[in-house]
């Protein structure tokens, strides 16, 4: 059975495409992917063979180890691909240790990151001035060292589809866009781009054996707003002779200087000034309707001549037919959930309209665009001009209507009001994460505190974001509050109550640790999950644990971040070892005896048994799991990661000094190959008892932090449940979920 294996794929575009076309080419077509979705919409991927779920498709010793697999069924794999980013290095490096065609894997791999590529084409005159911002380095600094170079492009390295690529034509917006991707992707360095004025224009390449082959040159119009959004495609593109012979120099230059002799990729350039400048360069068939534009344009099928390349075999690049070809993508103005389409009939009657394609389906989200993956269908027409062309596709897009139900009822936007303990939101990172989102969103956003509501007058002077900086302002009520902030005092819960009486609260806290314990003892689903608890009265009922247990946890009832936490373990002769923090003492029975009633003195406690959870290096740790309501009220898994003690305390929470790792890599060196049963189990687990939890309940969560630990059996135990966990370093992933759910709230509002 000869087989294509495909790295990763879209449910829509050019890697899609390639599935149905390997399909119709005769071949078995195998999918790796790892998105957990495609296996429930599994029907769906009807030109799929065989779809096999990889969490991790960087993972070359895995992919191998898998692929043989499917040798070993009989199964004749001839190409190993992908033409998504940034798997095509990937594949590539596969085919040649399977065997199969040798691509120009270094080549591709330096093409699948923007400061990559830059760095390689530095000397070349296509490449514009660029810089590289450094994590770590002064955003203040850097902005007035290089200010003078201004406008200037803002890009995260290993984006794609116009995706965190931004525009800043002054100081204020430089700033302001190094601080936003800054906090997005802390990770990473920004790569900063002089911006280029002037037509921009993309050229498709195949190269086979070294013989380089321009297959087409189109020219792209791109909306002038937030992001740079391709909303058209003229092909071919009108250029002169001249610069036509200058365009192939270019691009012969930067393919040899990269060094791809057996591949495919796609470039954008802008001709400014009468010279040609490199914008980006990807290393596949552009996406979308690209294949469809060349076909109907030309009559290659440049996605079957690519699959060809990766079997070894010569593409055929010949021109068959010669038309002006015109794409125009449609877009929204005002974000919203997805009623019907209508027009796309009326919109395939126009003469000269060769395709219609919609995207989303009902119920999807919709949003205006700030990545090429917000445009929602696109008219292909062909004509004898290139003008007439471009009219059919514009006029038949009118048609086109997308019916959009709103976030909220009403005509008037809804108000999002975060209450919160600290006074100044510029040192609280999620109010700018909530900001920028609400933002985002078209939703109306404030930061504010207990002693800036005014109850008598129905007024908050509260703090707006706007332009980079936060504002004071006198405002009404509004309709929703994220309330991170329980009250402290009389006057506070005063406040709360009255804000109750005319506004929604997204969550309410679930109480102490010994409520906890009771509410999920008394809902006995998950009782055997939650280790017994005894709220700490006298010494006598710690030495009672001992009879059982060797070694105890002793917590303060109210207590969070693991603050106050101690360790009691039971030694020969009536000997104890404590250990609070780094602190570590052996106390005999008086002195222990002693120790806990000054303990319990001082505040209120309960003991608990000790679970062993310790990674295989022997250090401590645990797993948050942290689940939110989404946009439709729904729960869902936002983030999974273990934390792990790093200074040789017992306590792993981050705020303790431990540390946060990620989820697979964990997963994989501690579980080996069940990593992936692992952490199915821990999404399960997390989704179920999250629902179970709430219905324990009178009010409702918006989200909750889950603290388990992994006994050697593998058993999940709950250590505690957190209804605001913390969210360091990913407050936007919380916040994209957060704000829509408040507003899901005042729009459900009965």
């Amino acid at each position: 059975m000869q087989t294509i294996v495909f790295i990763g794929c879209y449910k829509s575009g050019t890697s899609r495409e390639a599935l149905r076309i390997a399909n119709e080419m005769g071949y078995f077509t195998v999918l790796f992917t790892d998105r957990t979705k495609y296996l429930e919409q599994r029907e769906e991927f009807y030109d799929v063979h065989q779809m096999i779920y990889k969490a991790d498709l960087l993972n070359k010793e895995s992919l191998l180890q898998h692929i043989q697999e499917l040798m070993i069924q009989g199964k004749q794999v001839k190409a190993c691909l992908s033409l998504i980013d940034p798997f095509v290095s990937m594949a590539a490096t596969l085919s040649e240790e399977l065997g199969l065609v040798s691509l120009s894997k270094d080549a591709l791999y330096k093409m699948e990151n923007k400061t990559r590529f830059r760095k390689e084409l530095n000397e070349l005159p296509c490449t514009p001035f660029f810089t590289i911002f450094e994590q770590g380095n002064s955003i203040k600094q850097f902005t007035k060292r290089i200010k003078e170079y201004l406008p200037l492009v803002l890009k995260l390295p290993e984006s794609n589809g116009s995706k965190d690529v931004l525009l800043a034509k002054n100081s204020s917006e430089l700033t302001k866009g190094l601080t936003y991707l800054n906090k997005k992707n802390g990770k990473f360095p920004i790569l900063i781009e002089e911006y280029i004025e002037g037509p921009q224009y993309l050229v498709e390449v195949l190269a086979y054996k070294s013989k380089v082959t321009i297959v087409a040159v189109l020219e792209q119009e791109i909306i002038p707003k937030k992001r740079f959004i391709v909303t058209g495609y003229h092909f071919p593109a009108q250029l002169s002779s001249n610069y036509y012979t200058d365009l192939e120099d270019v691009v012969f230059n930067i393919v040899s200087k990269l060094g791809l002799t057996n591949g495919s990729c796609h470039l954008e350039l802008r001709l400014s000034k009468g010279i040609w400048k490199l914008i980006e360069i990807n290393p596949r068939i552009s996406g979308g309707a690209m294949n469809q534009i060349i076909l109907h344009g030309t009559g290659i099928n440049l996605i079957r001549e690519t699959i060809k390349l990766n079997l070894g075999l010569e593409p055929s690049l010949e021109k068959i037919i010669s038309q002006y070809v015109y794409t125009h993508y449609v877009t929204v103005e005002k974000s919203g959930i997805l009623q019907k389409v209508t027009g796309k009939n009326r919109a395939k009657g126009h003469s000269g309209v060769q395709e219609v394609f919609i995207k989303p389906k009902k119920g999807s989200i919709l949003t205006p665009p700030l990545s090429m993956g917000d445009r929602y269908a696109y008219i292909l027409a062909t004509s004898t001009t290139q003008e007439n062309a471009k009219e059919i596709a514009i006029n038949a897009a009118k048609e086109i209507q997308f019916v959009l139900r709103p976030f909220f009822k009403g005509e008037s936007k809804p108000v999002i009001g975060m209450l919160y303990s600290r006074k100044d939101p510029s040192i609280v990172k999620k109010a700018f994460a909530y900001a920028t989102v609400a933002k985002m969103e078209d939703i109306d956003f404030y930061y504010f505190t207990y002693g800036s509501v005014d109850v008598e007058k129905g007024k908050i002077y509260g703090w707006v974001h706007e332009k980079g900086n936060w504002i004071l302002e006198q405002r009404d009520f509004p309709d929703v509050i994220i309330n991170n902030s329980s009250p402290k005092n009389r006057n506070q819960s005063y406040i709360k109550k009255k804000l109750k009486e005319e506004c929604i609260f997204t969550s309410s806290p679930v109480g102490t640790k010994m409520k906890v314990y009771k509410k999920i003892v008394s809902g006995k689903l998950f009782s055997d999950f939650v280790l017994p608890s005894r709220i700490l009265k006298n010494s006598n009922e710690v030495l009672s644990f001992f009879k059982t247990n060797k070694r105890l946890v002793i917590k303060p009832i109210s207590g969070s971040r693991g603050r106050g936490i101690v360790f009691v373990e039971k030694l020969p002769n009536d000997r104890f070892r404590v250990m609070n923090g780094r602190d570590v003492i052996t106390l005999s029975m008086e002195d222990f005896i002693s120790y806990i009633e000054d303990l319990i003195a001082s505040s209120s406690y309960l003991v608990q048994p000790y679970i062993e959870c310790k990674t295989k290096a022997g250090l401590p740790y645990d797993l948050r799991l942290h689940v939110q309501k989404n946009r439709l009220g729904e729960w869902e898994n936002t983030l999974i990661y273990p934390r792990i003690s790093g200074n040789n305390k017992l306590v792993s929470n981050v705020s303790s000094g431990g540390y946060r790792g990620e989820l697979i890599p964990f997963l994989k060196e501690e579980f080996g190959n069940q990593y992936v049963n692992m952490q199915r189990y821990l999404e399960y687990f997390s989704l179920s008892f999250t629902k179970h939890f709430e219905s324990l309940y009178e009010n409702d969560f918006d989200e909750l932090g889950i603290d388990i630990g992994i006994d050697e059996n593998d058993k999940l135990w709950i250590y505690e449940v957190n209804w605001r966990p913390g969210s360091k370093h990913r407050e936007f992933e919380v916040a994209k979920k957060l704000i829509p759910y408040a507003v899901f709230l005042v729009n459900n509002d009965k």
